[in-house]
């Protein structure tokens, strides 16, 4: 038996806190990363007394079987063991999916987790206020009321998106900068950020809130000009942002988020993301969170998730991952009955995350290193 240290948690001072388990797991009650644990092998021949109706039994020695056990829905999976080389000799090995992935790596992001909760915590500590200069974008009544009138990134998604989908310390392009979410998350996790912001209290704020961060910066401008603001001849690792929704949600009065027509919209948000494309070094992702919006006239979809597709498709991308981002109730219970009733539609409950690779898909594996070290669940 040996102990194993992570260096995961970066916390000044860790709150160690013991799981439990008999792997003596260690982990941080403010990051809830792992801190340490102890890596056993030993030998399944232990016999088990189990009192049933006065009887004393004897629990039958199991043969060494790949077992995958889901424990939860969302955060946790567990290998008890993998059939080894000698027949009596068992990998027991317990730890969480989440202790490597940060959420385990399924297509479906449940928000409403503990452990999702608990880091989103911990990083809105860091992060601080993130509706601090946004202009009332939910619009007025019930809405308005929301995160002061504002939809703000969730940090967590940003450090699993991250952790994915970008090579270790490389550098992350971002068109549509908003908060400073995206800036600390990159900030705490060693990644140079460079992203375009329209509006200018919103970059000045940033900046200063980012201040401690030397590889993290917020430039301001119009996104169809990202190429020439931070220079055409940069590349990046990685790029992964959150676009205007058209007209759902409008961050300023003259950004493209105010713009006449979703086909004006749309033209914009192609040549902003044919830059993207240019910039981006070969063989690497970009990540899109949108979501449907309606014809605000008719009550239609536009099909905006399709349009991004179709958009990042005609610019080079290949379409590779697509993920539902579970968002918590907050007022849906209280807006889904009447819509229903008025017009049957149905409350919106999640988001949609689209990755698209750049390059050729099967070097996807040498370009990237593994998150689970080798034969820690597999040969």
């Amino acid at each position: 038996m040996s102990k194993i240290t992570t260096d995961r948690c970066k916390c000044t001072e860790p709150q160690e806190k013991a799981r439990g388990d008999k792997y003596n797991t260690v982990f941080c009650e403010g990051c809830y990363e792992v801190i340490s644990y102890e890596d056993t092998y030993k030998k399944e021949t232990e016999k088990t007394e189990i009192k049933k109706q006065g009887k004393v039994k004897e629990k039958k020695e199991k043969k060494p079987v790949a077992m995958v056990e889901v424990e939860s829905p969302q955060m946790s999976l567990v290998h008890e063991s993998f059939e080894a080389a000698e027949p009596e000799t068992i990998l027991v090995e317990k730890r969480v999916m989440a202790d490597w992935f940060v959420v385990a790596p399924f297509s479906i992001l449940d928000t409403r987790g503990e452990r999702w909760l608990k880091r989103r915590r911990w990083w809105l500590k860091k992060t601080g206020n993130l509706s601090a200069t946004k202009e009332d974008v939910l619009g007025e009544g019930m809405m308005g009321e929301i995160n002061e009138g504002s939809s703000n990134f969730d940090p967590v998604l940003a450090e699993v998106i991250y952790r994915w989908f970008t090579p270790e310390g490389g550098r992350v392009l971002d068109p549509f900068g908003g908060e400073q979410t995206k800036g600390v998350v990159c900030g705490e996790l060693g990644l140079e950020y460079e992203a375009v912001e329209f509006r200018k209290e919103q970059v000045d704020f940033n900046n200063e809130v980012c201040g401690e961060y030397n590889n993290v910066r917020y430039h301001e401008g119009d996104s169809n000009n990202i190429d020439t603001i931070i220079g055409k001849d940069e590349r990046f690792d990685f790029c992964f942002t959150s676009p205007p929704y058209y007209d759902l949600e409008v961050y300023s009065k003259d950004d493209m988020s105010a713009l006449g027509s979703y086909e004006e919209f749309m033209v914009q948000y192609k040549n902003i993301f044919s830059k993207c494309y240019a910039m981006l070094n070969n063989n690497r992702f970009l990540a899109v969170k949108v979501c449907e919006i309606r014809d605000k006239k008719t009550g239609e979809y536009r099909n905006f998730v399709g349009d991004n597709i179709s958009i990042m498709k005609e610019v080079g991308f290949k379409y590779y991952n697509e993920m539902v981002l579970v968002n918590s109730v907050g007022t849906l219970p209280m807006r889904a009955g009447a819509a229903m009733n008025a017009s049957r539609k149905v409350g919106k409950h999640h988001q949609n995350v689209l990755v698209f690779w750049k390059g050729d898909l099967s070097v996807i594996g040498g370009v990237f290193d593994e998150i689970i070290p080798k034969n820690e669940y597999y040969d």
